[in-house]
């Protein structure tokens, strides 16, 4: 299998909206895409097959009656941001890649996340992929930080973003390949 492309969920296995991977990668199917894999239960589903974002959310909404948020990247993509990851390793941290898509009126949001004060617990660096940042944070941290509650906040507020950390990016990968 080689897909071409990965669809990133927000908000699915948490807060109550559960789907399961066998569910998902029907809908998936049902599609007409193909190369359809899941990974685990992160709400990563690779594929090959052209479809919208917006389409993509239109048919997981309809499916299982929750807002579905989805950011689409071609997995080349991906593989040149977790080539390039310019955050240390550190046994004491954890490294994700944080993925949006701001429309017109959450552009200045973004921006805010983008321009990320480093000072403190979180550290974040733009990639060169501007709808990609890189985000470092100490174990056991990821949902309390100032960083991470401003993300979860943002999401709460219209901005399509989600994160993955780089252990599920590189599964994401290998499924693909």
């Amino acid at each position: 299998m080689t897909a071409q492309r990965v669809a990133l969920l927000r908000g699915i296995n948490v807060g109550g909206v559960r789907i399961t991977s066998g569910d998902l990668a029907a809908v998936f199917t049902s599609l007409g895409l193909t190369e359809v894999s899941t990974v685990l239960a992160t709400g990563s589903v690779c594929f090959s097959g052209g479809i919208t974002a917006a389409e993509l959310e239109a048919a997981l909404s309809a499916r299982f009656d929750y807002a579905a948020r989805v950011i689409i990247v071609e997995v080349s993509d991906l593989a040149e941001m977790a080539a390039r990851v310019p955050l240390a390793e550190d046994p004491e941290r954890h490294r994700y890649l944080v993925f949006a898509d701001p429309g017109p009126d959450q552009a200045a949001v973004w921006e805010t996340l983008a321009g990320w004060n480093t000072e403190g617990d979180d550290r974040v660096v733009r990639d060169t992929n501007a709808g990609a940042l890189w985000w470092s944070v100490p174990r056991g941290a990821s949902t309390t930080t100032p960083f991470a509650k401003a993300v979860a906040r943002a999401g709460t507020r219209g901005l399509n973003v989600t994160t993955r950390n780089i252990g599920t990016v590189q599964k994401i990968l290998a499924r693909a390949s």
